[in-house]
């Protein structure tokens, strides 16, 4: 099923244009992002190999990590192939005919208590806030946030809570007054 998927052998270059990291993935795309989110840069990703479905990837990478360790210091940790692979067909098939049980269901309630819709400290807030400073939802989430948000009913103080907000936002063309630009180059300033 999984496996029968075209991978990429790929290595990540800095800013400076130095090979820091090889990988392995069948989705570059998504990939990539995951590296941007942990690197906070959007690294340069270039593909050095295509690894046939009948090939065995692991291999591919191993020998990829190998040839770039001689030359550069590479932050992989492992040797290459550790990477996720697919499930064994066995466990697979297992899940697959598992029937979950109402007992089996409440004991995972039970358990995830603490987990789900937990509030965490302000502090904490705070941090993961800091973090994501400067990062904007791709247009996918976005999207997601508008339908799902889509049949939403607000009561009349939340909307009077909005508009009151709104009132008291700067212009686009008081914003570009306050820094020193002239209102009419600012678009959107009228």
């Amino acid at each position: 099923m999984g496996e029968n998927v075209l991978r990429f052998i790929y290595v990540l270059l800095d800013q400076k244009g130095v090979p820091f990291y090889v990988g392995v993935t069948k989705h570059l795309k998504d990939r990539l992002g995951a590296h941007v989110r942990r690197l906070r840069f959007e690294p340069t990703l270039v593909i050095i190999d295509l690894v046939p479905v009948a090939e065995n990837w692991r291999d591919y990478e191993r020998r990829w990590v190998a040839e770039y360790r001689k030359r550069y210091v590479m932050t992989n940790v492992a040797n290459g192939g550790t990477g996720r692979g697919t499930m064994a067909l066995t466990t697979r098939q297992k899940l697959k005919d598992r029937v979950f049980t109402p007992e089996w269901r409440r004991k995972l309630s039970e358990n995830n208590v603490g987990n789900l819709g937990r509030h965490l400290p302000k502090e904490h807030r705070q941090k993961i806030a800091k973090a994501r400073e400067g990062i904007k939802p791709s247009l996918k989430n976005r999207l997601r946030s508008s339908e799902a948000n889509a049949d939403r009913v607000f009561s009349a103080a939340h909307r009077q809570r909005i508009s009151d907000a709104k009132k008291h936002r700067p212009s686009p063309a008081e914003l570009a007054t306050r820094f020193g630009a002239k209102g009419d180059q600012h678009e959107g300033a009228k």
